[in-house]
């Protein structure tokens, strides 16, 4: 499903890119050049048919028979995009910010997804691809503390616990131990470094398109760093909701990647939403239990015989 998915963005960019070379075209435009941002506020209005400062996808469709374009443009509503979101567009799209995009520079998008890996119980590790490559935490098992973001090539980043005496050499080793005896899946073991790396493609279940990114993978290094550097202590759950995870990671590099917020409820929000639901259904049928034994008692009272005197 993986390679699938991996074929299909490189499927869809070219798509994408042959859409917005026929759009600008058109308006006799000379991509080669590259496109300034009046170019591409240009080809907004013309193709905002009705001129109310967005496009909807019936718009676009009408107007250029596909949609492959316009689905690769980061918006709020699937339906429509806005003004704001065109320009955001461009921005993401200028990677070397000389404000102009090229078709070479659109072909450097890589598409962005949320993958998933089963953990049984209907609970769900995540990682992100980007392009061809995935990242995740490595975690040796729910009560572990080591913070540790693994991407396709090995370590990416380790948190402070790295540093003391011989803690990463017993994590190397305990990582190695859950691999040879099918704790881990063998995939993540990397042999020519000798450590764990992220899950390949090939190996998730299943995966979510969660946009596209111009970010490279110096930026990406650079990223991961600082995150972990922030976030030193992995936490796979808190009844508070400050757990730091596989799925907090993943909201937080994908927002990242993609420009924009990216929002998903977690295995962890799930339970806390039932727990809390439940709790809260039991002050509310005692309380109403509470109310009506108050309601009747004024009522039993009166039926007692009134004392002789």
């Amino acid at each position: 499903m993986g390679n699938n998915a991996n074929a299909m963005s490189e499927e869809q960019n070219q798509a994408a890119s042959a859409e917005a070379l026929a759009i600008f075209q058109i308006l006799g435009l000379d991509v080669d050049k590259g496109l300034a941002l009046a170019d591409w506020e240009a080809a907004f209005d013309a193709l905002d048919a009705d001129q109310n400062g967005s496009v909807s996808r019936k718009e676009w469709y009408l107007k250029q028979g596909t949609t492959s374009m316009y689905d690769a443009v980061q918006k709020k509503h699937p339906g429509s995009i806005a003004r704001a979101e065109w320009v955001k567009a461009f921005e993401i799209l200028d990677v070397d910010q000389d404000g102009k995009i090229t078709v070479d520079e659109w072909l450097r998008r890589r598409l962005v997804q949320l993958s998933f890996y089963p953990l049984g119980m209907g609970a769900y590790s995540w990682g992100v691809a980007v392009g061809e490559d995935c990242y995740e935490i490595a975690s040796l098992n729910r009560s572990a503390t080591e913070m540790a973001v693994v991407g396709p090539q090995g370590i990416v980043a380790l948190g402070e616990w790295a540093k003391e005496e011989g803690g990463k050499e017993a994590w190397l080793n305990a990582m190695h131990e859950a691999v040879e005896d099918g704790t881990k899946h063998s995939t993540i073991w990397f042999d020519e470094k000798s450590e764990p790396r992220a899950r390949p493609a090939d190996v998730w279940e299943s995966f979510e398109h969660a946009g596209w990114s111009m970010r490279n993978d110096e930026q990406i290094q650079a990223w991961v760093e600082q995150w972990v550097e922030q976030n030193p202590t992995y936490k796979a759950i808190d009844p508070l909701g400050r757990e730091c995870n596989e799925q907090t990671f993943a909201l937080a590099f994908i927002s990242w990647l993609i420009g924009s917020e990216y929002s998903r409820m977690t295995d962890n929000t799930k339970g806390r939403a039932i727990v809390y639901g439940g709790l809260a259904l039991l002050a509310i049928g005692a309380g109403a239990a509470a109310i009506s034994y108050a309601n009747k008692k004024p009522a039993q009272e009166l039926e007692k015989p009134k004392e002789e005197k």
